[in-house]
């Protein structure tokens, strides 16, 4: 059964009609740049995507190519290092020996130096209880104020400066010539150190040169392997340097250093120092340490050993300490 169509129902059902196709063909437009906007997006981040795969495809490959290298130089350096270990193996075998020969010579030689010193010693002992003394002792000076003994403070004898007043009478004006050489006093054992004398005042004084300033002054008798050697030393105080005097020539024995010594006296007595005597049968030990402090003396083990028998000497006191 048919019902007839109204011609307004229709026209109005057409242009309806039409209105939605057209809609619909909008939203498709739209659609359709949107899809190519986010298309033309998705290849703008591809190709960035593949720009950075060959960049890192690129650092991959330096990468690996710098790690063969590397592997190639490391195994280079390592040979090298296990043939200089093996070099210096070689060479520390060969320096034990030595070292051991070095050892055996130098307990031979320390042991016949030692039998050396002791039949030294035994004559210097028999050479002083023959030989009369040369300097005499005197009662003890007591000095107060500014002019006291530099050992004071360690509680050490000292004689008086009457030896030193007594040299200044008899003394033949001998010179002593500056040796800026000499940097200190070596001395191997305190057994060395014959006879000591210190400066019991400070004096004003300008030696060799130097600008005026605060001084002492010292004389040290050591005794090297032929005779008495005579030092005098003069210890500028505002400087904490020390300078050191030499006699023309030095006593040829052991009986001829007295004459020096009383020389040694008369030069610092006529400059105004007050010399004393340092009793050294007890606290050698302690003044010579004081004196170290100053840089008037120093211990060295090796002073006066000829340069081979020094180094066999270190050699074989290394081992001992070993």
């Amino acid at each position: 059964m048919t019902f007839p169509l109204d011609p307004a129902l229709y026209c109005l059902a057409k242009e309806e009609l039409i209105g939605r196709i057209k809609e619909l063909e909008e939203r498709l437009l739209e659609h359709r740049r949107s899809a190519s906007v986010e298309l033309e997006q998705e290849r703008e981040a591809r190709r960035r995507f593949e720009q950075r795969l060959d960049e890192l495809t690129t650092s991959c490959e330096e990468a690996q190519l710098g790690w063969e290298l590397e592997r190639s130089r490391s195994a280079t350096e390592s040979s090298a290092i296990k043939a200089s270990l093996e070099r210096l193996s070689a060479e520390k075998k060969v320096w034990e020996l030595i070292a051991a020969n070095f050892r055996k010579k130098a307990r031979t030689l320390v042991e016949k130096l030692q039998r050396e010193k002791d039949g030294l010693e035994q004559e210097v002992r028999l050479l002083k209880k023959l030989t009369p003394a040369t300097v005499n002792h005197h009662p003890e000076y007591h000095a107060t104020g500014k002019q006291h003994s530099p050992f004071a403070a360690l509680g050490m004898t000292s004689q008086t400066a009457h030896a030193g007043i007594a040299a200044a009478i008899a003394g033949s004006g001998a010179d002593f010539r500056h040796d800026p050489s000499i940097e200190t006093i070596r001395y191997r054992t305190a057994d060395q150190v014959i006879e000591l004398y210190g400066s019991a005042n400070i004096v004003q004084a300008a030696p060799f040169g130097r600008r005026s300033q605060k001084c002492s002054a010292y004389i040290c008798v050591v005794q090297r392997e032929t005779a008495p050697h005579v030092y005098l030393a003069w210890r500028l105080i505002d400087e904490g340097v020390a300078l050191f005097c030499l006699p023309e020539k030095q006593p040829c024995g052991t009986g001829s250093y007295a004459r020096v010594v009383q020389d040694a006296l008369y030069y610092f007595e006529s400059i105004g120092f007050m010399m004393d005597r340092f009793e050294l049968s007890r606290g050698t030990e302690r003044q010579l340490s004081a004196l170290e402090k100053t840089g008037i003396c120093r211990r060295d083990p090796s002073a006066e050993f000829p340069e081979e028998i020094a180094e066999i000497y270190d050699i074989w006191h290394l081992s001992v300490a070993a």
